[in-house]
């Protein structure tokens, strides 16, 4: 019995596929090992959305933040039933991302064959940005796999004309709508993939067509109550340009990503120096197939970089075009597949796998430990009244009605929601000489810290513009702290997170 189950095993695994296997397995096991370090800034902003009930999760998630109340809602379930420890709130992501290797694995054996389909997966994986959406508490991960669940069920009801298809299609974009509004642009593939295969495929034009109509009205009903959301976020498309306006060679990076460049033609070196025999079988796939899979990569990029560029709201990075990732993963699989002959091929694959996990790991977005800084200056505080000033860094605080408001000030100070101080920090704005600024300084902040001699700093480090040029938070709020007559007597660091203790000179 033992032996008939390894041989009903063996058509999906071999010897080959263990250290790659194995390899990944570090990486997985790495990774896992940080999810019960300290929340980043986005991470906070999750649980405060989810802290305050069912009903104001929603509303929390649609008025406060880019995506959609999806993932807010299933985090909250997950923290009404393990707590709200770090673990708990990035579950769902780990979960997601869990399913879309699944997802996608089945939907490369359909289109491919099952060693591409395994190949895609360790490129997926490898890619720099999944792990990360894999262990952080944001949206990315359950977006990705909705789109990727779509793109397969549209691929299915194509193929077949199933009418399941059809109903998981529907639902399945429809989620991926009201978890992440950009990742909507997954439709427009899906539009290209649809005209193309009218026109090469052997369908009944007109039928296709209307079926086409009534399944794309059914999603627009269904997501049409997401435009509130929509021109919520156009009212404040100004204080969410968080990112440089992008370049035509940053929109081409987007596409050819060095880092990945790099580790091919490196792994490719080394396995010609060790076997010197490398070879690339032919490359055969349906066109209409080829088409969606190279939209599917280009297009997100391109929208992306259309929007910052004539928006004049730049959010050109890398989460925000990431939904094309799933694609070239299905791509580099195949081609891994064709590399010939074996023992080239498995050494290419290890060394690959190797150099983009090394670059990967070095990308950690957990690097702001907000949990020991406020615990630290909590400590030092210890029951006094020493003053704690607060700078978070969201693009939000450049408006000052933000840092005035009751319920959106509370949005900006979300570290402090989930690790808590005493009091409430004040909270100062993006820089001091924005719109009402000066006005709310002078009357909520500056009169308490000129009753003391001394008080803590708690900052992200970040950029900040100031006269058209760019400088770190530190120094430019050092600056301002000397300039009401306060030396910085001691800098302690936790990652990006900074705690700085002021006394008067």
């Amino acid at each position: 019995m033992k032996k008939s189950f390894i041989n009903h095993l063996s058509p999906f695994w071999n010897h080959e596929k263990a250290i790659p296997t194995f390899m990944l397995a570090l990486a997985c096991f790495y990774w896992l090992s940080k999810c019960g370090s300290s929340l980043s800034l986005d991470e906070t902003i999750t649980y405060w959305v989810v802290q305050g009930g069912f009903k104001n999760a929603i509303y929390r998630a649609v008025n406060y933040q880019g995506s959609g109340p999806i993932h807010y809602l299933i985090v909250w379930l997950f923290v009404q039933i393990g707590g709200n420890s770090e673990i708990v709130l990035r579950l769902p992501s780990i979960f997601a991302c869990i399913l879309l290797c699944i997802v996608l694995y089945r939907f490369s054996c359909k289109i491919f064959d099952k060693e591409s389909a395994f190949l895609g997966i360790i490129v997926l994986l490898c890619l720099d940005g999944i792990f990360v959406f894999a262990v952080v508490a944001r949206s990315y991960a359950l977006a990705l796999l909705l789109s990727v669940g779509s793109t397969y069920a549209l691929y299915r009801w194509t193929e077949s004309n199933e009418r399941r298809y059809k109903f998981l299609y529907i639902l399945l974009s429809t989620l991926t709508v009201y978890t992440h509004c950009i990742f909507a642009g997954i439709l427009l593939v899906h539009f290209v993939y649809l005209y193309c295969h009218r026109c090469w495929g052997k369908t009944d034009s007109k039928s296709w067509a209307y079926e086409v109509i009534k399944i794309y009205l059914y999603i627009a009903v269904l997501v049409s109550p997401e435009a509130y959301q929509v021109v919520l976020l156009s009212t404040k498309k100004n204080i969410y340009s968080f990112a440089p306006v992008p370049t035509i060679v940053d929109l081409i990076q987007s596409w050819v990503k060095p880092y990945l460049i790099l580790s091919f033609m490196s792994a490719a070196l080394g396995t010609w120096i060790v076997t010197k025999n490398i070879n690339i079988k032919r490359f055969t796939i349906r066109l209409e197939l080829l088409v969606l899979l190279l939209s599917w990569y280009l297009l997100p990029s391109f929208l992306v970089f259309l929007y910052s560029s004539v928006s004049g709201a730049s959010i050109f990075a890398g989460g925000y075009y990431s939904w094309g990732l799933p694609a070239l993963s299905l791509l580099l699989g195949k081609g891994l597949s064709l590399i010939k002959p074996a023992r080239s091929k498995r050494i290419l694959l290890k060394i690959f796998v190797g150099l983009m996990l090394i670059y990967g790991g070095i990308q950690s977005p957990l690097k702001e430990n907000w949990s020991s800084a406020i615990a630290y200056t909590q400590t030092r505080i210890n029951g006094s009244n020493i003053p704690v000033v607060a700078y978070t860094g969201l693009s939000e605080s450049r408006d000052t009605s933000w840092v005035i408001h009751p319920e959106r000030r509370k949005y900006l100070l979300s570290p402090f929601a989930v690790y808590h101080l005493d009091n409430e920090p004040f909270l100062l704005p993006a820089i001091f000489d924005q719109s009402g600024a000066v006005e709310y300084l002078e009357k909520a902040v500056f009169p308490e810290l000129r009753k003391v001699n001394q008080f803590y700093l708690i900052l992200r480090m970040t950029y900040i513009v100031v006269n058209k040029s760019a400088v770190t938070s530190d120094d430019y709020l050092v600056k301002q702290m000397e300039l009401l007559g306060f030396h910085t007597r001691r800098v302690e660091s936790f990652g990006h997170v900074k705690v700085i203790f002021f006394e008067k000179i």
